[in-house]
């Protein structure tokens, strides 16, 4: 997350005091179980900053101030950034790519505003927009997919006419009726009414914003859309 403000030498001096409090508190830590490797990143990395004379004599690191609002900013921020780097490994977008648009739909807003940059930058996002109401935000059921462990531990026989039944359904009406009832009675060609439950059946989603498919993360409390 640092990087590119490494790179363009902004915050510099903050940025570097910070990634070596850390990298010596670590290597602290360490140096109870691995005391020669420890010895040697302490001599080349720290001892010339005025450290002692060996790490293995030097005090127990201790957290300098303590910031709960800005622990819980700085771990909301980096779970949008992991899950978003997440989807594009599994795209297989190679990381550095720039990704188009971004919008995160938030309670927090206010708190993400000021974080936006670091976000940005650390993902190649060319426009990111934080909004509270998820009003624009339009869900779609695109098909339906049968859970057969569920569905052939109830039926058994019958399952090839279930899912032939299920095929010719419309989903959205499939998972409205699920979702309002719980239940959902077939007709199947022997006249023979079955009724399948919400653990019989998967729901794949598409998402759209302004008409246009996004897809569609779940981080935290936050709902991050990404153009397609």
């Amino acid at each position: 997350m640092v990087k590119p403000f490494m790179y363009e030498k902004k915050n510099i001096e903050s940025i570097q005091y910070t990634l070596y409090v850390i990298g010596l508190g670590i290597t602290k830590l360490f140096a109870p179980f691995f005391p020669d490797i420890t010895e040697e990143i302490y001599h080349q990395q720290y001892k010339q900053f005025g450290e002692q004379e060996s790490i293995h004599i030097t005090s127990w690191p201790e957290p300098l101030f303590i910031d709960e609002q800005a622990e819980k900013t700085g771990e909301f921020v980096k779970n949008i950034i992991s899950a978003i780097r997440n989807w594009k490994s599994k795209k297989g977008i190679p990381l550095n790519q720039e990704i188009g648009s971004v919008e995160i739909f938030t309670k927090n807003k206010s708190i993400l505003q000021e974080t936006l940059e670091d976000i940005m930058k650390t993902l190649n996002i060319k426009q990111l927009k934080l909004e509270k109401s998820t009003s624009d935000l339009k869900e779609d059921i695109s098909n339906i997919k049968p859970v057969y462990a569920s569905i052939g531990k109830k039926f058994k026989k019958k399952v090839k006419h279930i899912i032939k039944k299920i095929e010719l359904m419309n989903p959205q009406e499939v998972y409205d009726a699920l979702e309002e009832k719980n239940a959902l009675n077939i007709k199947l060609e022997d006249d023979e009414v079955v009724t399948l439950k919400k653990e019989d059946l998967l729901f794949e989603k598409t998402f759209s914003i302004h008409g246009k498919q996004v897809d569609m993360l779940k981080v935290d409390n936050a709902l991050v859309a990404i153009a397609k």
